[in-house]
């Protein structure tokens, strides 16, 4: 085998195995994605958005004790279609009051608490 031939082929194995010694697990178009929690909570903030995350496991982070009375939170997504806001209900015990509405999060999400005592508050300024 000619010298040429031989390193050439050398490098692509050296470089086939560096491929597949990559991380995969984490697509790097996720490594950046949150979402944000604001209002009534003690975990209000930026945080990373982890595959499988939905709006329980927000709730179950963000109201460890039940809050005792009913609350409601408003989930604003951003898209192509432009800015929705879905109102979903929590129960007193702390769990959503309708399953279907543990929607998966997407990146840039807001969930925003509403306080028990019936006060709102003041909604983000959305361009």
């Amino acid at each position: 085998m000619p010298p040429k031939l031989r390193w050439f082929l050398g490098l692509v194995v050296l470089l086939a195995g560096c491929h597949s010694q990559t991380n995969t697990s984490i697509p790097p178009e996720s490594a950046a994605a949150t979402y944000t929690v604001s209002g009534s909570v003690k975990w209000a903030g930026s945080h990373p958005l982890h595959t499988g995350d939905t709006v329980a496991t927000v709730i179950s982070l963000c109201l460890p004790n039940p809050p005792g009375v009913s609350e409601t939170l408003v989930l604003i997504r951003r898209g192509p279609e432009g800015i929705s806001k879905r109102l979903i209900q929590i129960s007193s015990t702390g769990r959503l009051s309708d399953p279907t509405q543990d929607v998966a999060l997407r990146d840039g999400d807001e969930l925003l608490f509403q306080p028990p005592t019936g006060d709102f508050p003041q909604a983000p300024n959305i361009p």
